[in-house]
């Protein structure tokens, strides 16, 4: 039987063949967004900078001074009015990367004798991520009967880890998991904190894979609740700058490393850190740092930004409505959404409903456990409908 990996590779490159011969074809694979037209959907003022750019702000390495102000813009960004706060629980080691990918290969690379553990539906690079490290890879039923977060199978696994290794790497896909869509709300991130606070003697690493997060209904629950672990428990934050900028293919992220406050604590990070990030990839791309801090430095540019980025989320929310409605009234059991590009069907063999649907040009990215819809890759006309020919495939 294929691997969850093969069978999204399958979906995206049928339906790239398919679109080429049927315009017709509905394209729901793909985790990018795509205006109404069916381009991909770039920032106005992305292209606006990047053709003023000069060109040793596109192609001389990345400086020093670059760097820092890139991260200084992003403290600020991603933390927003709660930063006071982290800064003073935690000691912050941050590291530009280039994309999520590299950020949590480096999380698992720091922590390369500690066991993984992770959701069974999940992104499938994870695993491959932990197998090239060399760890021992673990996953817990990630929903309950109900199709809510099942913290039942999330404690009991880690007990079991337990009892025969020492520390832990715990993977959250949150705000807006991939593949099921699925935000935790107040209290499942309630649960989860009085769960690993239970653990005071053990070393736990929390990797957070934080990708969609400017795309959720939720974001400031999510670095609340962060705020309510113990010391003994280090924060691996990774944000994704290629989908809240629509840089997909220029590879820009950030490694946030959260870890007890302390002098000592902040010189081992940071050097270990830099280790890292100078052995995989020695310097940062320069062309997307260039961008961003010329967003931010920029009042018109930064404010032209934030208008574009709200007709994204608008446009992206509307879809969803759209969806969400039908799906009611066809009685199509999906996971709570709360924001993000997918929604997720539960269903047995995906593969059968994945070809179903190709008869009908449809195209969806078939999962162990169900199938996942990208609402960012379709215009609200491809969403309506969808959710009934879903139904009948099933």
């Amino acid at each position: 039987m294929k691997k969850s990996n093969d069978y999204l590779a399958l979906a995206f490159n049928e339906a790239s063949e398919a679109k080429k011969t049927n315009k017709e074809t509905i394209d729901a694979v793909l985790g990018a967004l795509k205006d109404e037209e069916g381009k991909l959907w770039v920032f106005d003022i992305v292209n606006k900078i990047n053709k003023e750019l000069f060109d040793s702000e596109i192609y001389q390495y990345n400086s020093a001074i670059q760097s820092e102000t890139f991260i200084s813009h992003m403290k600020h960004w991603v933390f927003g009015k709660v930063l006071p706060k982290y800064e003073k629980k935690f000691s912050m080691s941050v590291a530009i990367t280039p994309g999520t990918s590299t950020a949590l290969f480096i999380s698992l690379s720091m922590n390369n004798k500690i066991p993984v553990l992770n959701s069974d539906l999940t992104w499938p690079m994870y695993e491959k991520a932990a197998q090239v490290v060399g760890q021992k890879y673990f996953s817990y039923s990630f929903l309950s009967n109900k199709y809510t977060f099942n913290d039942v199978s999330f404690k009991r696994t880690i007990n079991k880890i337990f009892e025969k290794y020492g520390a832990i790497n715990i993977i959250f896909n949150d705000p807006c998991h991939n593949p099921t869509g699925y935000t935790m709300d107040k209290n499942d991130w309630k649960k989860i904190v009085e769960i690993l606070n239970g653990f005071v003697n053990k070393k736990i690493n929390l990797i957070l894979d934080t990708a969609y997060i400017e795309f959720s209904w939720t974001s400031e629950i999510f670095f609340k609740q962060i705020l309510n672990f113990n010391k003994n428990i280090n924060i691996f934050l990774s944000y994704s700058c290629s989908k809240t900028f629509s840089i997909y293919g220029l590879r820009l992220g950030v490694l946030f490393i959260l870890t007890k406050k302390s002098i000592s604590n902040d010189k081992k990070i940071s050097t270990e850190l830099l280790k890292y990030t100078r052995a995989i990839y020695s310097n940062p791309p320069t062309l997307p740092i260039s961008i961003i801090n010329k967003i931010f430095s920029n009042e018109l540019y930064f404010n032209t930004y934030i208008n574009e980025l709200k007709i994204h989320k608008d446009t992206l929310n509307e879809r969803a409505k759209i969806f969400l409605n039908e799906a009611k009234e066809n009685k199509l059991v999906h996971c709570k959404y709360l924001g993000g590009f997918f929604i997720f069907i539960p269903c047995k063999n995906s593969f059968k409903i994945y070809q179903k649907l190709k008869k009908e040009a449809v195209y969806i990215a078939p999962i162990d456990g169900g199938i996942r819809i990208s609402l960012g890759y379709l215009n609200k006309n491809e969403v309506k409908g969808l959710a009934e020919k879903i139904k009948k495939a099933l």
